[in-house]
């Protein structure tokens, strides 16, 4: 106690560490003019000859006469009568330690205590006890001879049987004994004879003992020499001192528990002087050579409360005559200092008041955190801020176990029976335990990222199935698709104030179930048709060439326009065919070459249907490209309408087109918002692609329905959109794309501003899926 004193006293007067970490350890009081004076203190030990009170009280009055003392810091053990003489002296004393609240209750105006209430020193152990199922009966002991002691133990049994009963019917309190120092005198085996026993007798799981911290080793070692082996014990003081399990032995005080007013390793505290808790214990024991433990952490902080409350006293305060202003003058002379609308801490003072007063008046009203913790009076001068943690022996080492919010190291409850065997197989208990954690962490680890992979792709389809999928609530309908024929025209809706269309998927196949094998052959599927068709004549008849053996190899461009290819005109009843017979050409057009020599333009004007068609005139129109020859396209080609439909896709995959859609992002391309199911009046396998609305339509419309008239700049315009929109769809390697910008120019629409922008299809993405044969992939081709 004496060394908690003395360290924060020459830390103050020397100023040492001053400004490090911020730390303030030369201290001024100032006056409202900005008059400062250093604050010092000279600390006076007085010890008396015998430790009883006769001799205590002796060197408290020769403190006060001879010493001219200005405060006293309290001792436990003289509490009750040192604190009356103090009182009758009119001298501040401030103690450090424990004590009952009956020396508070006497409202001594001149006596303050730092030091947390006795009442809740055993509270949150008794309450960790009762929560244990396996320790249900509590033995309680306990000295009258120190009043802390005897409090804590008595407000414990109160607790027991009547708060925790409540919360385990179980736990109750089979007897309490208490005892004195003269039974321990005329017993030299007490511990063990009587407290020993008795817990044995009493048949208790726990035991819980009230003494002084000297007493408390005794009690330990009696408690670790028998067989029964305790649940819980629980000590005060005497576990919180850094030698108890060197003195008594680390394997008796292994999991002993106590209550503690201060740790190295408390959290959330700490002040300008001393800094925080570990900053204390490291300050400590450069001064002392030692650690400390709760008893010096009190004495301390009591210093440097006082040392903060004289600081703060005189703020709103005048100095009267500043330079023969001392010590004294400024407690005791109440001409010395003039403070307005002060009064008296004093019941019965007058005005004038005296700088004791005003200190008197800070110290009360003091509410701060220091490296203890919280310190705040109330009408009793008590301090009230201070809660006490749990500390339990682990390792011989004291650790704060409770609350779990201060926690340093988990509370092990009830205690561990060492006669357990240690051994498991081949190994020792805690390799076992460490061997068995390694692979079950292993296994976590590694379940742990599967689940992650999972868990994130899982995540990734959701958001884009939820950022592109549009329910039929979100929109406010302007105009339905209306079916024309075997086409639709698109409609019109508003999503979130804004203009969009609605165009059925009519390009695809949709289906609500799993989609064709999407790599499925299709030269597979040709060939299986071809078979087929050489058992029935298609429009009316087979042509000598195929039967002849010209047309020997399969065709393998399956999107190309077959009543073009092939110079056919059929109608229901008749078809007229137009082809080489026996390797001649005809009509100028080259059959053994390979390639056709005629030409359509670039551009065609539609064409009305036609019932008979002459050679000539078809030929006229083929298409401008570079084809196989007939001889190398095999049997009769099947017509698009009577091809099998081997790419039906699944609502994942349509969503994995548009998804694509979406991220081609050019200003002549027309952006794809989203898509939805199913639309009321719409029929249920037809999904609709949510796009970005172009008032006027389709440029084939406005050409057809001539709505408007297309001068040369616009002409321009619009070519000069669809080029760079061609040239954007051309650069994009990733993904493939097939040809998007059909003959019609269907595709193409129109904005209010008369700039064309481009509707991909998403027709144009399935060869990234592998829907359609490969050996469309040309490098030449419009992607």
């Amino acid at each position: 106690m004496v060394q908690g004193f003395l360290v924060p006293v020459e830390r103050l007067n020397s100023g040492t560490n001053h400004g490090v970490d911020g730390l303030i350890t030369k201290v001024s009081l100032k006056d409202r003019n900005g008059q400062e004076f250093r604050i010092k203190f000279d600390y006076v030990n007085r010890e008396p000859s015998a430790c009883v009170t006769e001799e205590h009280n002796k060197e408290v009055e020769r403190l006060i006469q001879e010493d001219k003392i200005h405060f006293l810091l309290g001792n436990t053990h003289f509490a009750f009568s040192e604190a009356k003489i103090a009182n009758e002296a009119k001298k501040l004393t401030y103690h450090c330690c424990f004590e009952t609240d009956e020396l508070f209750k006497l409202d001594y105006p001149y006596v303050f205590g730092i030091a947390n209430l006795a009442d809740s020193e055993t509270h949150q152990a008794l309450t960790s006890m009762a929560l244990e199922d396996s320790i249900a009966k509590l033995f309680i002991f306990y000295t009258k001879d120190f009043r802390y002691a005897t409090q804590a133990c008595e407000n414990a049994v109160s607790y027991a049987s009547s708060q925790l009963r409540r919360m385990s019917s179980k736990f109750q309190v089979l007897k309490q004994l208490h005892y004195t120092s003269a039974n321990i005198s005329s017993n030299p085996s007490f511990y063990d004879s009587v407290i020993v026993e008795e817990a044995l007798h009493s048949g208790a799981t726990a035991v819980l003992g009230c003494d002084n911290t000297l007493n408390g080793f005794a009690i330990a070692r009696a408690l670790g020499r028998i067989k029964h082996r305790l649940k819980a014990i629980f000590l005060t003081l005497s576990p919180g001192h850094p030698e108890f399990a060197e003195a008594v032995g680390p394997e008796i005080t292994e999991h002993i528990l106590t209550s503690s007013s201060w740790h190295p390793k408390m959290l959330g505290q700490g002040d300008s002087f001393f800094g925080r808790p570990e900053q204390y214990a490291s300050a400590y024991q450069e001064a002392t050579g030692s650690l400390p433990y709760f008893v010096p952490a009190l004495a301390s902080a009591t210093v440097v409360s006082l040392l903060f409350a004289i600081e703060s006293a005189f703020n709103d305060c005048e100095f009267i005559d500043p330079a023969n202003l001392d010590a004294d003058r400024l407690l005791y002379d109440s001409n010395a200092i003039r403070c307005p609308n002060s009064t008296s801490m004093v019941p019965g003072s007058v005005l004038p008041t005296t700088g004791y007063d005003m200190l008197l008046k800070s110290l009360s009203a003091q509410s701060m955190s220091t490296f203890l913790g919280n310190v705040e009076f109330n009408h009793f001068r008590r301090n009230i801020a201070h809660d006490p943690v749990v500390l339990q022996v682990q390792n011989g080492v004291p650790e704060i176990v409770l609350p779990l919010e201060q926690a340093s190291q988990k509370l092990i409850m009830p205690i561990p029976d060492p006669a357990e065997k240690s051994e498991i197989g081949a190994l020792e208990k805690d390799t076992f335990i460490v061997v068995v954690v390694v692979v079950i962490a292993g296994t976590l680890i590694l379940l742990s990222a599967l689940l992650l992979v999972f868990f994130f792709r899982r995540q990734h389809a959701q958001t884009i199935e939820s950022l592109l999928t549009i329910e039929p609530e979100q929109l406010q309908i302007i105009n339905l698709p209306v079916q024309l024929g075997t086409t639709w025209e698109s409609g019109k809706a508003r999503l979130r104030n804004t203009l969009v269309a609605l165009e059925p998927l009519r390009e695809i196949k949709y289906t609500s179930g799993e989609a064709a094998s999407p790599n499925r052959s299709f030269l597979t599927t040709r060939q299986s048709h071809l078979a087929d068709s050489k058992r029935k004549r298609s429009c009316g008849g087979e042509s000598e060439a195929a039967s002849s053996g010209h047309l020997t190899k399969p065709q393998i461009l399956d999107d190309i326009d077959l009543e073009s290819l092939q110079h056919e005109a059929c109608t229901q009843d008749t078809c007229t065919t137009s082809r080489s017979v026996n390797g001649e050409s005809l009509h100028g057009t080259s059959v053994h070459g390979g390639s056709f020599s005629q030409r359509r333009p670039a551009t065609s004007p539609s064409m009305p249907p036609i019932h008979s068609v002459s050679t000539q005139s078809l030929s006229n129109n083929l298409p401008a490209m570079s084809l196989p020859s007939l001889a190398a396209l095999g049997a009769p080609l099947v017509p698009k309408r009577d091809r099998p439909q081997s790419n039906a896709l699944n609502q994942r995959q349509v969503l994995d087109l548009v998804w694509r859609s979406k991220n081609l992002q050019h200003p002549s391309v027309v952006p794809v918002v989203g898509v939805m199911w199913s639309l009321p009046g719409m029929p249920a396998n037809i999904p609709v692609l949510v796009t970005e609305c172009c008032e006027l339509g389709s440029l084939t419309s406005v050409l057809d329905n001539q709505t408007m008239e297309l001068d040369f700049l616009k002409q321009l315009d619009i070519t000069k959109d669809l080029a760079d929109a061609l040239a954007y769809l051309h650069a994009q390697d990733k993904p493939y794309l097939r040809p998007a910008l059909t003959s019609k120019l269907a595709g193409v629409q129109l904005n209010k501003l008369v700039r064309a922008k481009l509707r991909v299809p998403l027709t144009a993405f399935l060869s990234v899926q592998g829907n359609f044969d490969a050996s469309h992939r040309h490098s030449g081709c419009l992607r």
